[in-house]
């Protein structure tokens, strides 16, 4: 039952690749598409960002279920993997049909009705495929190894959402009065919706599924698991914080083209490579944080993230006008911390799962990672709602080519000083999280004793 055997740098790519092409998709759907269907469809922006969280209410019902259902599961070709295959055609339908509307046909129930597809789609892929990445190790610093290689991909997959722009102005040159974002969107989707398919079957074909942890029959029901996870302290305080730093994020995501040009008064094109040097921060510090996790511990790592994060998001807001070279220098200085922010919490979360394991006897991942993905699109949904309705009660309008002062100072607020403020919300849990490297070498060693006494466990998939 041990996993002696360290995973290689060449199984661990293999398995985070696909995380490219789930983020590429993700960025413009939290960050572009607000903006997108308000300036070029005329569905006002506040209406966008209602339908945005409109949609994540079903994942209240499909995330749970589809966990479940694949912890569950048992075939030949594994727990998570016939899930992943089911969801990422529907994951290339909905892109395509978001990112490239149909003219003539697009109304609120169009938008709505293909933002909850892709969510779904999300929910089948990436949910099993979060779960999966938690399943393959059982050592506490390799653990972040496994997400800091998928998240890298992730990073990746954002800077090819920005790159791509780069390169359609530079290739194919606008037309004089040609909207520049439309081009934007359907190149994203032409690339996503071909290399999806490609790098989504080398991991499935290529990457092993481990057999799951599965110890004495613990006669655990449906009711009292859920209790067990919910009297999970370190799954609530992780939760806590999940809340905190996704809704700061999103409001920042969703408002950054909007502060860019509405606020800073500067041009459209510029956008994609201020994001470019926030986002190349982010990924080259990803091997820092993970050492530094290593040394002392993940959640102190997490905790001094987010102090970096506020200190320099907090001043944005109050920089004069004119200062863009202090502004870059503050997005690049803060986007270092993205990548322990994203590629932490979730090596986390298989540490959470092991205490869950030895509670109930079964290795629960789909569970926690589909009440960990709820929870997280349910604060992408506040986010954007917080994002889109507030500067709009100021009078807000992306269309317009001049907004009051009132209006600016509202998108500002909401781009970097109260994500700041939110984030900070986050330290205490953090801070007190319970799980450390000893604590989890602990649970392992308990896992492995009462596996070895459980002859079911000693089986394959």
């Amino acid at each position: 039952m041990g996993q002696a055997a360290q995973l290689t740098k060449g199984l661990m790519a293999r398995y985070g690749a696909p995380n490219i092409f789930l983020s590429l998709a993700a960025f413009p759907l939290a960050v572009h598409l607000p903006t997108f269907f308000s300036k070029y469809y005329g569905i006002a922006f506040g209406t966008v960002g209602a339908l945005i969280f409109l949609s994540r209410l079903t994942d209240v019902i499909t995330d749970p279920l589809i966990g479940t259902w694949s912890d569950k599961a048992r075939s030949r070709f594994g727990r998570r993997k016939p899930f992943i295959l089911a969801g990422v055609p529907i994951f290339m339908i909905s892109i395509w049909f978001l990112f490239v509307p149909i003219d003539g046909m697009v109304t609120e129930g169009y938008v709505l009705f293909f933002i909850i597809l892709l969510y779904f789609s999300y929910t089948l892929a990436d949910l099993p495929y979060k779960a999966w990445g938690a399943e393959l190790s059982h050592n506490y610093e390799e653990r972040s190894r496994v997400t800091g290689w998928r998240e890298g991909f992730g990073l990746a997959g954002l800077i090819m959402a920005l790159a791509i722009p780069v390169v359609v102005d530079v290739l194919f040159p606008a037309a004089e009065g040609e909207a520049a974002m439309p081009r934007w969107m359907f190149a994203i989707a032409v690339v996503t919706v071909i290399g999806t398919p490609f790098l989504f079957f080398l991991t499935l074909k290529t990457v092993p599924e481990p057999a799951p942890d599965q110890l004495a029959q613990k006669r655990v029901g449906w009711g009292q698991g859920l209790r067990i996870v919910w009297q999970n302290k370190a799954f609530m305080k992780m939760l806590v914080a999940l809340v905190a730093i996704v809704i700061g994020g999103t409001m920042t995501a969703t408002l950054g083209l909007p502060f860019v040009t509405n606020v800073l008064d500067l041009p459209e094109q510029t956008y994609p490579f201020i994001i470019l040097g926030y986002y190349a921060g982010a990924t080259a510090c990803v091997p820092l944080w993970v050492k530094l996790s290593d040394r002392i511990g993940k959640h102190k790592a997490v905790a001094l993230a987010l102090v970096w994060l506020s200190l320099w998001s907090a001043p944005i807001p109050f920089l004069p006008e004119g200062a863009t070279a202090l502004f870059v220098t503050c997005m690049v200085l803060k986007g270092t911390t993205v990548g322990a922010l994203a590629l932490l919490p979730p090596s986390m979360g298989a540490d959470i799962i092991d205490h869950d394991t030895l509670q109930t006897g079964e290795q629960r991942s789909g569970l926690y990672f589909s009440l960990w993905g709820m929870v997280y699109k349910l604060s992408v949904a506040i986010g954007v709602l917080a994002a889109t309705t507030i500067p709009a009660s100021f009078g807000f309008n992306p269309a317009l080519d001049v907004n009051d002062d009132a209006a600016k100072w509202a998108v500002a607020f909401c781009y970097s000083l109260g994500p700041a403020l939110i984030a900070l919300l986050a330290l205490p849990s953090i801070w007190t999280f319970p799980i450390t490297r000893a604590v989890q070498q602990q649970l392992r060693d308990q896992i492995e004793a009462e596996a070895e006494a459980t002859p079911i466990a000693k089986g394959a998939l």
